[in-house]
């Protein structure tokens, strides 16, 4: 049994009464439901849900959102699947995916992911553009942004850049850049008790003053670096008025912003709070929407969707060098690697016609033309590592196999044992008997897990340690 009351206080005038707040803490006291949305990058809807099926876990599309599926019960844990590995899904609450849906985004959007890091919301846009428009991911923790890189690995997305500066600069550095703003801030997390118990270790009424101050100077860095007429989008997974409808009141009261109303919503939702306690907020605060765990299977929030209806004055200029990575498509090197893919794989150079590419001292990477629009010399990272440099000639990597392994023509070595495949992910040797000597691309059934080495009898996985993963059901 939770001990609330500590959160009492705060929450008992958010919720109608008390018999709504005790329904609350009934809720959060329950085992957090999974959800997971599809990878149309990777595979098709209805295929994954019937590969899940016949694993023997209990799939059902969400009532409430198209893109979400709920996962009833398995015979083992659904992140331990091959599939998962391969990024055909994503494992996301309901309530999270909700703030990307009401982008309204285009292939051919900018978009900026303030506080980005582990990437739900990153890779959930990401798959929306297809893999073209551009996203620019940022976040200051370095363990997270390690996570951030791992999904967007996962996943297999090539139009977003990574970058570790603090949000509150951003704006300046990128002032008006942005068709669409993805803010999802740090806050005191009163949503998430269900799936986080950790927070009744930290938390306390005086962090909600903290993750306020902090919140209010990320909005007004996302403001600026918003183009005028661009759309924002405010989230938080936190239940108090003060992170929420205070903050976004403040904000419309100080610049040119105006609250949209979210239309065709079917999740049940409470509108925004006007009055609390001595606190009267703008009548269009009643637009925004919160989300409470006892009204769904899903953690709470807060979601706020915003216009920006003119421009800002710049306070500071900086000047941005020019990124000179970035190569023409008659560098040496590139025709080498296409050369390469071609005579070894069969892979044709016009699979990537529509994309830019970048070397980096033995690696080339590859990226959206959208992505290579954006002036920032301060990327740790952009798009999708392709090829390494090996001697007299190039190793394929994992994440290019993974989601370019369909174009694969010569030297694919098939695994038909399941042990065998998970032997591979899992980083061990495996003896067999093959026709090629050197680098392969391994499949199981028509899944392309990544790439091998073959001696004399032996198959070496190069599945590196970040993304091997061990316990895989079958």
């Amino acid at each position: 049994m939770i001990d609330y009351k500590d959160f009492r206080d705060i929450l008992i005038d958010v919720f109608r009464d008390e018999k709504d707040f005790k329904e609350f803490i009934k809720s959060v006291e329950r085992e957090s439901v999974r959800y997971i949305r599809v990878n149309s990058l990777k595979i098709e809807k209805d295929r994954l849900i019937e590969i899940l099926k016949n694993k023997g876990f209990r799939i059902e599309q969400s009532e409430w959102l198209r893109s979400a599926f709920r996962v009833r019960e398995g015979p083992f844990e659904i992140s331990k699947t091959i599939e998962h590995f391969l990024g055909f899904f994503y494992i996301q609450s309901l309530s999270s995916m909700l703030p990307v849906e009401f982008l309204d985004t285009g292939n051919d959007h900018t978009i900026l992911d303030l506080c980005s890091a582990p990437g739900s919301k990153t890779t959930q846009a990401g798959i929306i553009l297809k893999n073209k428009g551009a996203i620019l991911a940022n976040d200051v923790n370095i363990d997270r942004l390690r996570a951030l890189s791992h999904n967007l690995d996962r996943v297999g997305l090539l139009n977003v850049m990574v970058t570790k500066i603090k949000g509150e600069k951003i704006g300046e550095l990128f002032f008006e850049q942005f068709d669409r703003v993805i803010l999802d801030p740090p806050c005191s997390s009163l949503g998430t008790l269900a799936k986080n118990r950790s927070i009744l270790k930290w938390w306390h009424p005086r962090e909600i003053d903290r993750f306020y101050n902090i919140q209010r100077e990320l909005f007004k860095s996302a403001i600026k670096a918003l183009k005028p007429g661009g759309k924002m989008v405010y989230s938080t997974c936190t239940l108090s008025v003060k992170e929420n409808e205070f903050l976004i009141s403040e904000m419309v009261e100080n610049y040119p912003l105006e609250i949209l109303k979210i239309d065709e919503l079917k999740i049940p939702f409470r509108k925004g709070i006007r009055k609390f306690k001595n606190l009267e907020l703008l009548p269009e605060i009643e637009r925004t929407i919160r989300i409470y765990p006892q009204d769904i299977d899903s953690e709470g929030f807060y979601i706020a969707v915003l216009i920006k209806n003119d421009a800002l004055k710049r306070e500071k200029r900086f000047y941005l060098k020019e990124d000179k990575k970035i190569v023409d498509p008659d560098n040496q090197e590139l025709k080498k690697a296409f050369s390469y893919l071609e005579n070894e794989f069969g892979i044709s150079e016009t699979h990537f016609k529509d994309f830019l590419f970048s070397v980096k001292k033995d690696e080339i990477w590859v990226f959206s033309r959208k992505l290579g629009a954006i002036k920032n010399p301060f990327d740790l990272r952009r798009g999708l590592r392709f090829l390494r440099k090996h001697k007299k000639g190039y190793k394929l990597t994992t994440n290019f196999i993974q989601l370019f392994g369909k174009f694969i023509k010569n030297r694919k070595l098939e695994l038909e044992d399941f042990k065998d495949a998970k032997d591979f992910l899992e980083g061990r040797d495996i003896r067999i008997s093959s026709p090629f000597k050197g680098q392969v691309v391994v499949f199981y059934k028509d899944y392309a897990l990544g790439v091998g080495s073959v001696g004399t009898g032996i198959l070496k996985s190069q599945i590196p340690k970040s993304r091997r993963i061990f316990e895989i059901g079958g």
